[in-house]
């Protein structure tokens, strides 16, 4: 018998995860139709949100899990899923004991490279996902190392992120230093050394060993 293709498509599309999770009561042009907010359809680079009168659509085929949407929202009417803002509390907890005080957040272009230990630095989609009040709260319990490393974002052909990132780097340091803390968030292209792990030629040819079986 044929396939049934109408099915095999909703399925696929039923695969698809849900990256964010939209809660109407919060959304301001949902509640006021007389509210201009646009800010998560500005923010997404891949243009997967629609503004409708009754809702927000969100296609997940174009969705990229960048956070933007998640992270410009005032009034966080879109709340990240993957991972949840606690989820990445834990991941940063851990990395950062193990990075012995440095908190450090990269992008997935970064960490796809050789290099950065996996135990010490927070992977996320895009820096974009980190949002103001974690930094703060990073800040607050005494850590003075939090570092933002992308993978160059003037070439990457979700620039906009990365540049909502470092204005995002740039105002929470203001406002560090308007509170009087000498915490200041670091942005830069590549993990620091210090952040590597030791990668030594048995490792080379142990990950070429396990290619090619």
């Amino acid at each position: 018998a044929m396939p049934d293709f109408s099915k095999l498509i909703e399925m696929s599309d039923a695969l698809v995860q849900d990256h964010t999770v939209l809660d109407k009561r919060r959304c301001m042009p949902l509640r006021n139709t007389y509210s201009k907010c646009s800010l998560c359809v500005d923010a997404c680079p891949t243009g997967a949100i629609t503004l409708l009168p009754r809702t927000i659509e969100i296609e997940k085929s174009a969705c990229v899990n960048c956070g933007a949407c998640t992270t410009v929202c005032p009034v966080q009417a879109l709340m990240p899923l993957t991972p949840t803002d606690t989820e990445l509390a834990q991941e940063a907890v851990s990395a950062i004991e193990a990075a012995e005080g440095v908190a450090c957040f990269a992008c997935a272009r970064i960490m796809a490279r050789r290099g950065p230990d996996k135990t010490k630095v927070v992977a996320v989609d895009c820096l974009s996902r980190i949002e103001e009040s974690l930094l703060l709260r990073l800040a607050a319990h005494g850590i003075d190392t939090i570092i933002l490393a992308d993978g160059d974002c003037s070439t990457c052909k979700f620039r906009k992120c990365g540049r909502l990132a470092h204005d995002l780097a740039y105002e929470t340091s203001e406002l560090l230093m308007g509170m009087g803390s000498p915490v200041r968030i670091q942005c830069m292209t590549g993990v620091p050394e210090s952040l590597h792990s030791d990668f030594t030629a048995q490792d080379l040819n142990e990950e070429r060993r396990s290619l090619f079986f």
